[in-house]
């Protein structure tokens, strides 16, 4: 290598076609390979355990042949490193709401998995906007503002009205009435 700094390595990659075949094909692979392990898709042997062999071959064909097409692996390119910033930012409001002590383990519920959910499609449709030509609407645009303050509004409006309604098991901390408000359920 001629150089020992990062810089001269990632450039060697690179070049190399790491990026370009090995790191798609290796992402494909993965993920077909651990999704037909989990449905067992193909069945499973005498002694119950899944067909290893069979999901391996049909993982390395569909990650060879993803690799093969650059259009495809270029698209790819674009749209995993912007979902990648996208779970950052979701993995960092979790941990968030987590230094308020409300718990998520339990996962989601109400308005918090609404806003996951609503997040969730911003997301996406950011990551994959420049590539596939996806643009704002003009009216979106045009009202920002409003739309702002009226979302605003409608979380106000349903704090107030689900205010007065008392669950069952709901605590009088704050950290309880954080968990039921985001909707996420501490009790099993």
């Amino acid at each position: 290598m001629a150089g020992g700094d990062l810089y001269s390595i990632v450039s060697q990659l690179e070049s190399s076609g790491v990026f370009l075949y090995l790191l798609p094909f290796l992402l494909v692979f993965t993920v077909v390979f651990a999704i037909l392990e989990k449905t067992a898709l193909f069945g499973k042997s005498p002694e119950g355990n899944t067909k290893t062999g069979i999901n391996a071959v049909v993982g390395i064909i569909l990650g060879l042949l993803v690799a093969s097409q650059w259009e495809i692996v270029t698209k790819m390119q674009f749209f995993l490193p912007k979902m990648s910033l996208v779970l950052i930012i979701f993995v960092m409001v979790l941990l968030l709401i987590g230094t308020i002590g409300v718990k998520v383990d339990k996962g989601a519920k109400g308005i918090f998995l609404l806003l996951l959910a609503i997040a969730s499609i911003v997301g996406v449709y950011w990551s994959l906007g420049p590539d596939f030509d996806l643009r704002v609407p003009w009216w979106v645009i045009d009202n920002q503002t409003t739309i702002f303050w009226v979302t605003i509004l409608l979380i106000i409006l349903y704090v107030i009205v689900s205010g007065g309604k008392k669950k069952s098991g709901e605590g009088g901390s704050f950290i309880d009435k954080m968990s039921n408000f985001l909707g996420v359920d501490d009790t099993k």
